[in-house]
């Protein structure tokens, strides 16, 4: 089996560890990786706890679209096999190309690039991740989130292929994680069904009032990410 992560910034050493549990305790052998900057490429492959296939770096991608030739033909196609409903949203969600909005840096509410470089952006990203997709075949791919042109682009051809997606939301109780298929809600439990059935009520209502009652004791609140 080979499961590909997104790799984002200051997770990438989180994914790292995600990855390595998976090689120890469910022999996993087969890993890579679209890694978003070069600083989290540095820690991968300086302290990396396991051996990536490929990583595909999104900054060496953006450096190539200015020498790329816009191919309206590809975009057509690309926007027929997984557009939602069309291209415009994979650039939407993307802060930094729409509106020049680095991280916690507001306001700003101007595209980066022009809209013929947007295109072009949005077309060598395609083609990188689906060229990594189709010498890699992943089993799996792993997020932590999907919120950038390369990562939307990264869940949909994915799916598109029918490659499983898991995607990682902390939830506010306690240091838990809940895992989806999808970026747009808490899919698992319904698809899983019976399989994964819910604790008794009266478990689920013993720990929420363990919970409540350390709360009062020592109330503490969640950090920003």
């Amino acid at each position: 089996m080979k499961v590909c992560f997104f790799l984002q910034r200051n997770f990438a050493p989180v994914g790292d560890a995600i990855a390595a549990h998976l090689k120890n305790e469910y022999g996993v052998e087969r890993f890579c990786a679209y890694v978003g900057t070069r600083s989290a490429l540095g820690v991968l492959k300086g302290k990396g706890m396991v051996t990536y296939s490929t990583l595909l770096l999104d900054e060496n991608i953006h450096r190539t679209y200015s020498r790329a030739t816009l191919d309206m033909e590809y975009l057509r196609a690309l926007e027929k096999k997984c557009g939602i409903p069309n291209l415009w949203p994979y650039l939407l969600a993307d802060r930094t190309l729409m509106s020049s909005q680095p991280l916690r840096e507001y306001p700003h509410d101007r595209p980066l690039k022009s809209h013929e470089d947007l295109l072009r952006i949005l077309q060598v990203t395609a083609q990188a991740i689906e060229g990594m997709l189709e010498a890699e075949k992943p089993d799996a791919v792993v997020f932590p989130v999907v919120g950038s042109l390369g990562s939307m682009l990264l869940y949909h051809l994915a799916r598109v292929r029918g490659i499983p997606t898991r995607l990682m939301y902390p939830v506010v109780l306690e240091s838990r994680y809940m895992v989806s298929s999808r970026y747009d809600c808490f899919s698992l439990k319904q698809e899983l069904g019976a399989s994964f059935p819910a604790p008794p009520m009266g478990e689920s209502l013993r720990q929420a009032r363990t919970f409540l009652q350390g709360f009062r004791a020592a109330p503490f609140r969640r950090e920003p990410r």
